[in-house]
């Protein structure tokens, strides 16, 4: 059986299609379990302005990021963000310097580690960008974003707190 996941819906799909293949029952309550994580974090940041995001898969060399037809794209529009490379179709993008020069992401996200300072240093004609001038360059687990499964509701939750991290301020609503 093959599982195509092209939104964040078809991991609780998947959990529940696991259940019929394998006569088990473990699989719904995980989907329901999911389903009620994503809702909270797309309750938590509902009434946010969404930042500029460039969400990179990794950041040597040649830029790859996720085209606006992936589950992972859908997860910076669901964190609260504006995700700049949905300007380009299908499931991958691989945005030049100047593309990005352009697009003036207010953050970015990185699959694997990364800030600001790693980040400006190995891409010194991006050091105006407002993401390195702000220090809103994140380093994410790579396996909670590119690994569509349960855990991508960690890696939105954890994408949530960096693009918007007053809504889980302690005392937010």
């Amino acid at each position: 059986y093959l599982f195509e996941f092209d939104e964040i819906a078809d991991v609780p799909r998947a959990l529940r299609t696991l259940d019929t293949l394998l006569a088990t029952t473990g699989g719904a309550s995980a989907a329901q379990a999911f389903e009620r994580r994503v809702e909270a974090v797309r309750s938590a940041v509902a009434g946010f302005v969404p930042p500029r995001v460039l969400l990179l898969v990794g950041d040597e060399g040649t830029f790859y990021a996720f085209g606006r037809d992936s589950y992972a794209s859908e997860m910076v529009r669901a964190s609260g963000g504006d995700n700049l490379t949905d300007r380009y179709p299908g499931r991958a993008a691989t945005p030049t310097e100047e593309a990005i020069l352009d697009m003036a992401p207010e953050v970015i996200l990185v699959l694997g580690d990364a800030d600001a300072r790693s980040f400006a240093e190995r891409h010194p004609n991006l050091i105006m960008l407002p993401a390195v001038v702000n220090g809103r360059v994140y380093g994410l687990n790579p396996d909670l974003i590119s690994r569509p499964g349960p855990r991508v509701a960690e890696g939105l939750e954890q994408m949530a707190r960096r693009l918007h991290p007053e809504a889980f301020a302690a005392g937010a609503a």
